[in-house]
């Protein structure tokens, strides 16, 4: 079977990286005292993104309490032509409270994010439309989008999904049983 290698679990690149990897305004969950923060760059038109996101899940409630996870936004929009406005209707959700569950219809969705489509995920999670649309139209959050795009090309992502599991880089799909195993050495 596949095993991490050192390499894999190399810290990432820079001190300078490192501190910019947790922000105050991207969506968290898990307690903010937790001993193990994991940031998870993604893209919610990557398939590998999509096929994380139930390890993800199941990760943060066997681990309820000890993991904090942080989203940042990397979308790859030369080749997933709706991902920016996927994580524009994510923030938009994110205003009114509800991240996570856009989030997760997102991914149930994928690639559907055609802007009628993003308004009927709001819908039918109980956000106010008229918000949602506004939010949607203003592009307001594109900067933000952009921000975390660059903060993760400073920190060596290459592509969707990469983690950063107390500052230590690892790319790709990991497999839910070493998963497990990093964040409990971790």
């Amino acid at each position: 079977g596949f095993t991490p290698s050192n390499r894999l679990l190399a810290p990432a690149s820079s001190d300078s990286a490192i501190s910019t990897m947790e922000t105050n305004d991207n969506p968290t969950l898990g307690p903010a005292n937790a001993s193990v923060v994991v940031i998870e760059f993604g893209d919610f038109e990557c398939p590998y993104c999509r096929d994380s996101f139930p390890i993800v899940r199941e990760l943060m409630s066997t681990f309820e309490g000890q993991v904090r996870w942080q989203w940042r936004h990397f979308p790859l929009s030369d080749i997933h032509a709706g991902a920016v406005r996927a994580a524009e209707g994510s923030e938009c959700a994110a205003e009114q409270g509800n991240f996570w569950g856009y989030h997760d219809k997102l991914f149930l969705n994928q690639p559907d994010f055609s802007d009628a489509s993003l308004m009927r995920y709001a819908v039918q999670l109980g956000l106010d439309r008229d918000k949602f649309a506004s939010c949607l139209s203003s592009g307001k959050h594109k900067q933000k989008i952009q921000r975390d795009y660059e903060a993760g090309l400073a920190a060596g992502v290459g592509g969707t999904p990469t983690f950063f599991i107390n500052s230590q880089k690892v790319p790709g799909v990991i497999p839910r049983e070493i998963f497990a195993r990093i964040l409990e050495r971790a």
